[in-house]
């Protein structure tokens, strides 16, 4: 997994979701995964880190690893990448296998807002710039709106 450097912190995905302080390697705060597979890759955007533990989308403050909110996504499985966040939404892979697809979650109240899926097996891989959000999954590359 990738880390996420923001400023002088630095935060990690794995058996726990943590911040470290970059210069010297000072656990700032950590939360242990609850799935088999822990946390995976971390995002960032208006200082809150979004990642993926288990079945579950998590919000937290960048500062103290407090939790914004928390919502089921579907089957556990750890994505390729991290979420993507733009506009007012979090994009995140639901599945290992690709067919449940991805979700988009409304990062002000960390409700569902839609799923999207294209119904065939494959990796997603998902990126966003300028209030867009990129899907691509078996050579297929979709462009969608965000909140």
């Amino acid at each position: 997994m990738a880390p996420l450097v923001d400023g002088d912190t630095v935060y990690l995905g794995g058996k726990a979701l943590t911040a470290l302080t970059l210069a010297t390697g000072e656990r700032k705060w950590a939360h242990p995964g609850t799935g088999d597979l822990g946390w995976g890759a971390p995002a960032l955007r208006d200082h809150i880190v979004y990642a993926v533990d288990g079945t579950d989308l998590h919000a937290r403050r960048a500062d103290t690893g407090a939790a914004e909110w928390t919502v089921t996504v579907g089957a556990e499985a750890h994505p390729l990448g991290p979420p993507v966040a733009e506009g007012r939404s979090v994009w995140a892979v639901v599945d290992s296998t690709g067919r449940r697809g991805v979700v988009a979650a409304d990062s002000r109240e960390g409700r569902i807002a839609w799923p999207y899926s294209q119904g065939s097996d494959g990796a997603w891989r998902l990126a966003g710039v300028d209030n867009r959000v990129f899907l691509l999954q078996a050579g297929q590359l979709t462009a969608m709106p965000v909140l």
